[in-house]
């Protein structure tokens, strides 16, 4: 088994004493959890919201955590939401709210979007409430998130980010000795590789592990998402970037 050190940015900035937001949609409960967690066992001040959003009671996992830990700190606060509660399922007990998880929701609880956000969870979700928080005026800097797969990503970036569809350029993978011709519709120069047969370590496929750090030998790429952490100068996570003209790389 190989194993690397952690890598990422999503994590607590532990130095902060700024108000927190914790979004957690179905399975991306995992990582908020353990913040809210640490917050509670760290005697944090901090103002702390933690909203976890799944359909009914069929697929929650871990409620009684939350609510005991918002329930023995004063400045810890939970809201549950279900997006499709069954006729077993009583709201003030079950859950909080019905509906989807959006920014709409975060506005019946927060008095403004001055906190600092972490949020993971499947497409639907990020992509509505990672663009709805910039929207309100939440600083991108304050918005941190760990995405399912390059395809959340991809629903958040910029429009500005993306290249023309007819657009193409060469890519050469200087130590396979292959160069290939890139459109839009190869998406990321990790899938390029994949479909070309060239082998480049990875992992998260979304810019969050560093696995796919790659040197760029010649030209420069730009990013579908933002990188959780910004790679060394003169290389590049392939999973999420594409290439910005001609361009070498070192696989």
């Amino acid at each position: 088994v190989d194993v690397m050190a952690p890598k990422g940015g999503f994590h607590l900035d532990t130095e902060s004493n700024r108000p927190v937001v914790l979004i957690g949609g179905g399975i991306g409960l995992t990582p908020v959890l353990s913040m809210f967690k640490w917050l509670a066992q760290s005697g944090s001040t901090r103002e702390v919201w933690f909203f976890y959003a799944v359909r009914n009671d069929q697929d929650i996992a871990l409620r009684e955590d939350i609510r005991e830990i918002a329930a023995a700190n004063a400045n810890f606060h939970s809201v549950v939401i279900f997006s499709a509660p069954t006729e077993n399922c009583v709201e003030g007990k079950d859950y909080d709210c019905v509906g989807y998880l959006n920014v709409d929701v975060l506005k019946r609880y927060l008095k403004s979007s001055n906190y600092e956000f972490y949020i993971c969870g499947p497409p639907p979700m990020m992509e509505a409430v990672v663009g709805s928080l910039i929207d309100w005026g939440a600083p991108e800097d304050d918005i941190h998130f760990e995405a399912f797969g390059p395809a959340s990503v991809k629903k958040v970036k910029k429009p500005n980010q993306a290249k023309a569809p007819g657009a193409s350029c060469k890519v050469e993978f200087t130590r396979s000795k292959k160069t290939v011709v890139w459109t839009k519709a190869d998406g990321t120069l990790l899938e390029l590789a994949d479909s070309n047969g060239i082998r480049v370590n990875s992992g998260c496929r979304a810019g969050n592990c560093s696995t796919c750090t790659t040197a760029v030998t010649l030209g420069k790429v730009t990013y579908v998402g933002r990188p959780a952490v910004k790679p060394a100068q003169g290389s590049a996570l392939l999973c999420i970037a594409e290439p910005d003209g001609d361009i070498a790389l070192d696989a």
